[in-house]
């Protein structure tokens, strides 16, 4: 087993969120949910007991970015136009493989890479979510009770197919 020499604690509010072509928006990033693993191992039954054996797959928990919304609903609207690509509210023309689209054949998966900064705010770690797609974008709650030092926010999940995390 190796031991750690770096014995600084993770700084949690040391983050940037990069996807591709949507980078200028990772400023309003407040958090990030590190998604859980899941391995269900097999249980085989012996003539004595059960024994524990390895499991065949690894599952993934949900990845959810969290970020404010600015006063031109700019990155609400980013993900907004994201969720449409891919589907079909109003038209097909909307949806990202027509050829009316603004950018057709460009492809709603998007590789998010996480990088994990050390208390010197130098690169650390990188998590890449690989193949994510929005799949919940949470409201935004307006209110007339709401004074200037509430900030509101929005939360997106993502489906994707599995994720890494590397020492850079």
């Amino acid at each position: 087993m190796t031991i750690t020499k770096n014995t600084n604690i993770l700084q949690t509010n040391k983050f940037e969120i990069v996807i591709p072509t949507l980078r200028p928006h990772a400023f309003f990033a407040q958090s990030v949910v590190v998604p859980e693993l899941n391995a269900q191992n097999i249980k085989v039954q012996t003539p004595l007991n059960k024994i524990v054996s390895h499991a065949e797959k690894l599952s993934y928990g949900i990845f959810s970015l969290s970020f404010i919304v600015d006063e031109d609903l700019s990155t609400y609207l980013m993900f907004f136009d994201w969720f449409k690509s891919f589907t079909k509210p109003q038209s097909h023309s909307q949806y990202w493989r027509s050829p009316e689209a603004k950018r057709p054949n460009v492809s709603p998966y998007k590789d998010i890479k996480v990088h994990l900064n050390k208390n010197s705010h130098n690169q650390n770690l990188i998590m890449t979510v690989y193949n994510a797609v929005p799949s919940n974008m949470t409201s935004i709650n307006l209110s007339a009770m709401d004074t200037a030092d509430m900030t509101p926010t929005f939360n997106v999940s993502f489906d994707y197919d599995y994720f890494d995390i590397v020492l850079t």
